[in-house]
């Protein structure tokens, strides 16, 4: 996750984790972004990473809008 955030920031680009906490297997690894990779984008948009991360107790997700 670390060298995914380290690229959007090399790009120009502002990155938002969302901690997907469905994903236990995918624990620390990026298991999507908006926008899709390809995309045009601008300097300063917003890139989302949903990275996997293991479920806690009691601890909801919160759905960014796209």
């Amino acid at each position: 996750m670390q060298d995914a955030v380290i690229r959007v920031l090399q790009a120009g680009l502002i990155p938002i984790i969302e901690m997907d906490r469905s994903q236990a297997a995918a624990q620390g690894r990026v298991a999507g972004q908006v926008p899709a990779a390809g995309t045009p984008v601008l300097l300063g948009d917003l890139v989302r990473l949903r990275v996997g991360a293991p479920p806690r107790t009691g601890e909801r997700m919160v759905d960014l809008p796209t």
